[in-house]
């Protein structure tokens, strides 16, 4: 039991940073979409669920996953739909 709160210590601090940085872009007086990008499986929804429970955020999750990760088109299109929601 007690590795096991040691190593979610570690992953808390790991993450910290990243949060924190994210949280202060955020509260920035201007408003601008913010895209989190990064490998699979490294905690990007995790933070951004974490955070949007914190700060009165509106929070659109789009995967990207299968698009191939070249599909202009497809990006021109999510940011728009986001914009509009804004």
């Amino acid at each position: 039991m007690k590795l096991f709160c040691i190593f979610a210590l570690k992953k808390l601090m790991y993450r910290r940073s990243e949060y924190v940085d994210l949280k202060i872009r955020i509260q920035e007086p201007r408003r601008f979409i913010q895209v989190l990008t990064g490998p699979r499986q490294i905690g990007k929804t995790t933070m951004v669920k974490d955070l949007s429970q914190e700060l009165p955020i509106q929070v659109t999750y789009i995967s990207a996953d299968n698009t191939g990760g070249t599909d202009q088109l497809w990006l021109m299109q999510q940011w728009e739909r986001t914009r509009m929601m804004m």
